[in-house]
């Protein structure tokens, strides 16, 4: 298999289940709301209870020959990941505001929207490899993903069962 038809496997088996949930708002909703309520609860998890899974890094010599053979600094590609991370995040919590109805919620998912929006701030400031969780306290993160998973909850009552 030459390495175009690859790229356009790869692409294909991407881009075809992003845009099928891009098109329709509940799907990306529904997606979006398990995704983002599963990743706080690991959080939550990982913040009460300490981590128990260690994760093996590369070898920094291998990323650096990986970096070289093609050619691409794969530091620039992880912060990309990382914002555009936080952009669909933000997309997600500015339309959830669309279903809230008391005015602390909205207040509350401002709060969620400020900490993503300060989240793309140090990732753009910072080429090291440590994450904005580690820099910031973890009381701010814990309140952030307890605030996300009440947001999401009652947005998605609000959506599927009032609406």
């Amino acid at each position: 298999m030459s390495i175009e038809s690859m790229l356009m496997f790869i692409l294909t088996l991407i881009l075809i289940p992003v845009l099928l949930i891009a098109s329709n708002d509940t799907l990306f909703f529904v997606v979006l709301g398990a995704i983002l309520a599963f990743s706080a609860l690991k959080s939550i998890h990982s913040t009460l209870f300490g981590s128990d899974t260690e994760y093996d890094d590369a070898e920094p010599g291998v990323l650096e020959e990986i970096e070289d053979l093609i050619n691409f600094d794969l530091n620039k590609f992880k912060v990309l990941y990382k914002n555009s991370k936080s952009i669909l995040v933000i997309v997600f919590f500015i339309y959830c505001m669309f279903y809230i109805n008391l005015m602390w919620l909205k207040l509350l998912c401002a709060f969620v929207i400020v900490y993503w929006l300060g989240n793309i701030n140090h990732n753009l400031k910072v080429d090291s490899n440590n994450e904005f969780k580690d820099t910031i306290p973890g009381l701010l993160v814990f309140s952030v993903d307890l605030s996300s998973l009440i947001l999401i909850s009652i947005c998605a009552y609000n959506k599927l069962f009032v609406f």
